[in-house]
């Protein structure tokens, strides 16, 4: 029997990663330090379509043997984007960036979620 085998992604850090300033506090330290993008090289792997054009077989769990499908490693890089997240909006990227802060904070009441959580979320997106 053939066993599964998982590909987990590999991230190589094209970053220098900075030290942490734990020393005395002096008048050249006050300033924040300039934060460097830290952009992650890695493999994605994608799901081949079936060689006859047909849909993927349905994965069943407790089945094993239903989990294979050939992968295509694409190596990406993942950017860093922090400090530039107005520049990325939905029709130019497909994504993009909207700061709200929910109020809701507990999320333990499913009620409260589906009758405010749901609605804010509704609003955000309209908004957005």
């Amino acid at each position: 029997m053939a066993t599964a085998t998982v590909q987990h992604p590999t991230p190589t850090p094209s970053f220098s990663p900075q030290p942490l300033n734990n020393g005395p506090t002096t008048a050249a330290s006050t300033t924040a330090p300039s934060k460097t993008p830290q952009d992650v090289d890695t493999i994605l792997n994608y799901y081949l379509p079936n060689a006859d054009g047909s849909p993927p077989h349905p994965t069943y769990v407790d089945k094993p043997e239903t989990y294979f499908r050939s992968p295509e490693p694409h190596p990406v890089t993942v950017r860093d984007v922090s400090g530039r997240e107005s520049e990325y909006t939905l029709d130019g990227n497909g994504f993009q960036f909207y700061k709200h802060v929910s109020t809701e904070k507990e999320f333990v009441d499913e009620e409260k979620i589906k009758e405010k959580y749901y609605a804010e979320t509704e609003q955000l997106l309209k908004d957005a």
